[in-house]
């Protein structure tokens, strides 16, 4: 997990001022490795040490950070990009990152340290790999990878295209860009709400209504209403596409035993990233 961070930390230094594109292209697919790293093996630690009344809650509030970092990102956006373009905003996440590194590897536990050698841990993780489809079985296993590239085109999508699509239909730059912070500030709604409602109604359902309502929401943009109802559109869509993809990994991780929990969150990062090629274009 902190070598996660520290990959995309340091490659997020590496865009800011890649004075070629292969060097930035590369410093680009080195932040998408780390964050794909982090995300399975974060909600995995999280499940294995919460309660189960609490599971749903608790990974959702871990995972909120990242809504917080897309709110601020598109706060910064509206007046970085105009003023000093678009590596702004890499050197902008680059430098808290790496400030906080030193103190993410002073605090943060290490469990092959305490009992276990890093034999016993290598060994672990490789039984974990192999009894993914044994444990969790084929289908839904492989359930699990379409449902996860499926949330995943909408959250890449949206996140990436929300901006010029809404320029393109007629609002200004800057009316675009405050979308893509109110599409964040509905992430975090969802993400918050939607890990409280899981715990009182179940995850199933709640996963179902979020993926209904952002469909429906984006539907509904595809109109090119009216600002304020935009704005709602939006806010609903974020809702209902993050929130409801942390969700997922709360569910996936919950799904598999702690032996093959990691390996099983990772395998079904993996495989939506094998079916979502929207991220990369």
């Amino acid at each position: 997990m902190l070598a996660a961070v520290s990959l995309f930390s340091i490659a997020m230094a590496v865009c800011a001022f890649a004075p070629t594109y292969p060097l930035f292209a590369a410093g680009r697919f080195a932040i998408g490795l780390g964050a794909g790293m982090l995300m399975p093996t974060a909600a995995a630690a999280i499940v294995e040490f919460t309660p189960a009344h609490l599971r749903n809650r608790a990974v959702t509030v871990g995972f909120a950070g990242t809504c917080v970092g897309g709110i601020l990102a598109g706060v910064l956006s509206l007046w970085l990009v105009p003023a000093f373009g678009f590596r702004a905003m890499f050197i902008a996440g680059a430098i808290p990152a790496l400030l906080l590194l030193p103190l993410l590897w002073s605090t943060f536990p290490r469990r092959a340290a305490s009992g276990s050698t890093e034999r016993d841990s290598m060994r672990t993780r490789r039984i974990g790999v192999s009894e993914v489809f044994r444990a969790g079985g084929v289908r839904t296993t492989l359930g699990f990878w379409g449902a996860m590239a499926l949330c995943l085109l909408l959250v890449f999508g949206v996140a990436t295209w929300l901006p010029k699509l809404m320029q393109g239909a007629g609002y200004p730059l800057a009316a675009a860009l405050s979308f893509l912070l109110t599409l964040n500030v509905g992430a975090l709604i969802g993400t918050l709400g939607g890990g409280w409602l899981a715990d009182r109604f179940g995850i199933q359902p709640v996963t179902a209504i979020g993926f209904f309502a952002a469909g429906i929401a984006l539907l509904g943009l595809a109109t090119a209403p009216a600002t304020a109802v935009a704005y709602l559109l939006v806010l609903i869509a974020g809702a209902g596409t993050t929130g409801t993809q942390i969700l997922l990994n709360v569910y996936v991780a919950a799904y598999y035993p702690a032996s093959c929990r990691s390996a099983g969150v990772g395998l079904a990062v993996a495989g939506r990233d094998v079916v979502d090629g929207s991220r990369r274009g």
